[in-house]
């Protein structure tokens, strides 16, 4: 029996109902006053059809175009890309993409490409090949090859719009060199590697471009691709390109860059990224310059390249 208090009546014990942690917790969201913004609602409410079913009916009511201002004020670059999108109807949404949207692209095609890479060094990743389990492993190169040059085709789309975004001109050649350190980090008991790895033609036309896009605003672009070129083709470098992919890109190059290709040797001294071993010129770009003294095809003008950039 409870204890009577002072005045003769007995307390009053209220039982509290416990729920379980997660109901408490359901509750409280539900009471507290939502904080996140109509955007983040929308997205979580609705499907990706809903959306664009949404700001199809938006659009075509003229609302996008009656809050420029309001895009403008928040993101420039969203005010640009909705405008591009509502005035030039014919073209495809990649070429309009927005800068966000870009590097976001960018960023999920790249880690294909560094991941691949990166799995080199994985003396039991998919390029540690074992044909029978007497053998020891030995690097598969044309897969890798195959790997890459499979990654390049999504890439080889974005890297005009891309590049000035990320900005950083050396990452397709340090993917290479990092390929060089990952073979040379394989145990002693893999079979050794005799042939060189090379890169397949669309890769190589993607490390070319981008390449080519840190070099074309700067004093003598065309001595400084020969400088880096050269150095991936001296002993002690693993990793090429597609000859057929250099030619045909050298060869489109403008005229001026081809002519100061052509009239400058390769150079004899280090070049400033990658050092020299030989004091010779490359197989590759002695038949370059072979090839560019006799290049007097119309098609090569001083104020177009195959990369949109004029010197």
């Amino acid at each position: 029996m409870p204890a009577m208090g002072g005045n003769g009546f007995c307390p009053v014990v209220r039982r509290q109902n416990k729920l379980p942690p997660d109901r408490l917790s359901l509750m409280s969201q539900n009471k507290a006053p939502s904080s996140a913004s109509v955007g983040t609602r929308l997205r979580a409410a609705l499907t990706d059809e809903q959306i664009q079913t949404l700001l199809d009916v938006v659009a075509e009511a003229g609302h996008l175009q009656a809050v420029d201002d309001r895009l403008r004020s928040a993101d420039p670059n969203l005010a640009d890309t909705v405008g591009r999108i509502l005035f030039e109807p014919g073209t495809q949404s990649g070429a309009v993409a927005s800068s966000q949207k870009t590097l976001e692209m960018w960023n999920e095609l790249w880690a294909v490409w560094t991941d691949h890479v990166a799995e080199v060094s994985d003396e039991e990743g998919p390029y540690a090949n074992q044909e029978e389990h007497w053998h020891p492993p030995y690097f598969d190169h044309g897969a890798l090859a195959e790997d890459l040059e499979q990654a390049a085709g999504p890439l080889s789309e974005w890297i005009d719009r891309a590049f000035p975004l990320v900005n950083e001109p050396d990452v397709f050649l340090e993917s290479l060199a990092e390929i060089d350190q990952n073979v040379l980090s394989l145990p002693d008991w893999f079979q050794p590697v005799d042939d060189n790895f090379v890169l397949g033609p669309r890769a190589s036309s993607c490390l070319l471009r981008w390449t080519w896009l840190g070099l074309a605003c700067q004093p003598g672009p065309g001595q400084r691709l020969v400088d880096l070129l050269c150095g991936l083709e001296l002993p002690g470098q693993h990793s090429e390109l597609d000859r057929d992919a250099c030619f045909q890109f050298l060869a489109e190059l403008p005229e001026s860059v081809c002519h100061e290709i052509h009239v400058n040797p390769p150079p004899r001294t280090p070049a400033p990224r990658i050092p020299f071993r030989s004091p010779r010129p490359a197989p590759l770009l002695a038949r370059v310059t072979q090839k560019l003294s006799c290049c007097k095809s119309p098609r090569l003008s001083t104020s177009s390249s195959p990369l949109g950039v004029e010197q």
